[in-house]
Formats: structure tokens, C-alpha cells, sequence
């Protein structure tokens, strides 16, 4: 069988879901979920389940989430409304606690930092590219995808937003609030760098697709 490609499979899954074919979603979800490391398969595997009205499932599968990091956040539970009816019901609660371990041990590792990349042999004053990871990202994702900016000079920073969907996965929400972590990130380089600011960017991050004819 030919895997399909990831946008297909998206929306057929998308399909399935609004036509409330839960069953049907799910055994996508789990059939390709090991071909690919994607965070909407993985939610909706973990979602789906409960959908379904299948409650010993659901609090499996998201053990299983947390003893493999790949867990959903409580935060973006509560924000977007995924377990409302669960809430109250004593075995999720105890299974949210334990996510709630799981992040408490992410946001203390070396993975919940943002990254900054000098330039080689670059002479002050340096331009300065801020770089904000997409949804569901992260700082080492954005570094990779920016990662040519250093060889035309650029010093390159990459927050964090400051909410997490899940393990390893960033979420910009509210806009003052994201602006503020932006320039709180920003404001050490302005003291403690010499940058040319007419050359300073913000470009939420994707692929560094035409940077020379972006930067000149």
C-alpha cells in the first residue's frame, strides 16, 4: 500500500472527523502516525478515542503520551476546549496531573530555550534577525530553517512563545502577550550588542526560501 502524503492524509482525517466517522479517523491516525512524526495525526489519535465516548482508551493512550513525551498540554485542554466534559471525572484528573509533571520537567530543560546563532568572523555592528518558530514548533526548529541566515552575516535569534500545545511544541496566542515575550527576549541584545537597526527583521519562521532578495 502507498503511504499517501501528509496534506492528503490530513484531509481525509479532517473529513472523517467532521462527518463524525470517529472509528474510521482513528485507525488512520494510528496506522500512520509511526510514518509520520506529526503532531495533528498525533492529537487527533489521542482525541479521538474520547470522541468515541471511549474513556479507558483515552486515559491510555495519553499514559502512553507521557511515558513517551509526546503528551497534549493542559493549557491548550483548557484553551481550546478538547476534554471540557472530562474535567470532573476523577481518572483524567489524575492523568492531567501527571501531564502537569511532564511539563513542569520540560520547562526545566535545556529544550525550553530559546536559540542564538552568531555569525562567523562578523564585524559589529550586526544585523539582527528575530525569528518566531510557527505554531507547534519550537526554537530548534526555526534555527534549522533560518540556519543560512548566518553565512550573510546575520546574528539570528529564535524565541519561544510561551505557551506549549504539547512536548517540544510552541503556540503563539494572544498578541500582546507574544509581542511582550518578543521584546523581552529582544531588549539584552539592544544593550549589549552592537546591531545596525535598520537592518533588524521579524519574520515568523518557515523555510529560508529567498533570502538574498529578501535581505538586499
Amino acid at each position: 500500500m502507498t503511504t499517501p502524503h501528509l496534506h492528503e492524509l490530513h484531509k481525509v482525517v479532517d473529513d472523517l472527523t467532521r462527518r463524525k466517522q470517529y472509528a474510521v479517523a482513528f485507525a488512520l491516525c494510528e496506522v500512520y502516525r509511526h510514518d509520520f512524526d506529526d503532531g495533528y495525526l498525533h492529537h487527533h489519535y489521542l482525541t479521538l478515542p474520547w470522541r468515541m465516548r471511549n474513556l479507558d482508551k483515552t486515559i491510555a493512550l495519553m499514559r502512553e503520551a507521557v511515558e513517551q513525551n509526546r503528551w497534549i498540554s493542559t493549557w491548550y485542554m483548557q484553551q481550546f476546549g478538547t476534554f471540557a466534559e472530562l474535567m470532573q471525572e476523577p481518572s483524567f484528573q489524575a492523568m492531567q496531573a501527571e501531564i502537569r509533571t511532564a511539563e513542569q520537567a520540560y520547562w526545566h530543560s535545556e529544550l525550553a530555550r530559546p536559540i542564538t546563532t552568531v555569525p562567523n568572523n562578523a564585524t559589529a555592528p550586526l544585523p539582527l534577525l528575530i525569528a518566531l518558530p510557527c505554531n507547534g514548533l519550537n526554537a530548534a526548529h526555526s534555527a534549522e530553517n533560518w540556519s543560512t541566515a548566518t553565512q550573510y552575516g546575520w546574528l539570528t535569534t529564535h524565541p519561544l512563545a510561551p505557551n506549549i500545545i504539547g512536548y517540544h511544541q510552541h503556540w503563539w496566542n494572544e498578541m500582546a502577550q507574544s509581542k511582550q515575550t518578543v521584546l523581552t527576549h529582544y531588549r539584552p541584545y539592544k544593550k549589549s550588542t552592537s546591531l545596525t537597526m535598520n537592518a533588524l527583521c521579524w519574520l515568523v519562521s518557515h523555510r529560508a526560501d529567498r533570502l538574498r532578495s529578501t535581505w538586499h
